[in-house]
């Protein structure tokens, strides 16, 4: 039910988005966003995220894919510390449970708090580059639903695996076989990149 819930939202989202894209605004190739987008659909490969560069576009993308990828982690993190159990038992649901002394006392809680922190300062980075730059946000949403599937799936891998009771070798072999886990690792390069252009 949270994963339907979550993405009803971003569906929402994508659809609002989706009706600014500017037909006119030419990417390098002299194709416009429309075009170039709906070659992208139908050739859509998950690959590895890439770490901020100096193109605007890739970056903003780079910023977004971080943000999808904490919701994944997030939603995760709720289901390993209890939501489905506290949710039967308690009043509130999911806002309830995140303000619970439950959550609050699971081991992922203050990671999550940090991420939680940085998924509003990606947004607001990849939304002023976006104005900058002139090119439509849905440059960066077009494909969100796919790439936080994926993630979910990722998620899931790691916490079927418990990567986090791993020792250092074990976890780095863990992450070469599920390579967008460890996009987490490249999402520390973006919180540097936000960091620095306060």
């Amino acid at each position: 039910m949270k994963h339907l819930i979550i993405a009803s939202l971003l569906i929402i989202f994508t659809l609002t988005a989706c009706n600014g894209v500017d037909e006119k605004a030419k990417y390098p190739e002299d194709k416009t966003w429309g075009e170039i987008l709906t070659e992208e659909s139908l050739n859509f490969k998950m690959l590895p995220l890439q770490p901020p560069s100096n193109d605007s576009v890739e970056t903003a993308r780079g910023l977004m894919r971080c943000v999808r990828l904490y919701i994944a982690y997030f939603t995760a993190n709720l289901e390993a510390c209890g939501l489905d159990e506290w949710e039967t038992k308690n009043e509130g649901g999911f806002s309830g449970f995140v303000e619970s002394k439950q959550f609050k006392e699971c081991k992922h809680y203050d990671d999550d708090k940090v991420r939680r922190e940085y998924t509003h300062k990606f947004k607001r980075e990849a939304h002023r580059i976006a104005d900058e730059e002139g090119f439509p946000e849905a440059v960066f949403t077009w494909h969100e639903n796919r790439e936080l599937n994926a993630y979910h799936e990722a998620m899931q891998r790691m916490y079927e695996k418990d990567y986090w009771e791993l020792g250092k070798e074990e976890f780095q072999q863990e992450m070469e076989k599920n390579p967008l886990a460890a996009d987490l690792l490249t999402c520390i390069d973006y919180r540097d990149y936000v960091d620095l252009e306060k």
